[in-house]
């Protein structure tokens, strides 16, 4: 009876060990996919900033067009004028 016992502890503790391990490899795929959507998180946020600073240069190229424009079609008359 005394082997019986240490056959069904040792098989016990294996499935116990397996539990763990499986465990293990759960929250390590968990962890791996978090980071994954942290770091995609972060690339989409850049991609964002870049893509507002480039709205903001042209915006600001757009601006120095105008101005420009305006200051040609003032000086135009002066110009015709002269």
């Amino acid at each position: 009876m005394g082997g019986i016992s240490i056959v069904s502890t040792i098989s016990g503790g294996i499935g116990g060990v397996m539990t763990q391990l499986l465990k293990t490899l759960i929250r390590l795929i968990f962890l791996s996919v978090l980071w994954l959507l942290v770091r995609f998180t972060q690339f989409v946020l850049e991609l964002s900033e870049l893509s507002w600073e480039a709205c903001e240069v042209s915006n600001a190229e757009l601006h120095l067009q105008v101005k420009i424009h305006r200051q040609l079609k003032a000086l135009t008359p002066k110009f015709i004028k002269a």
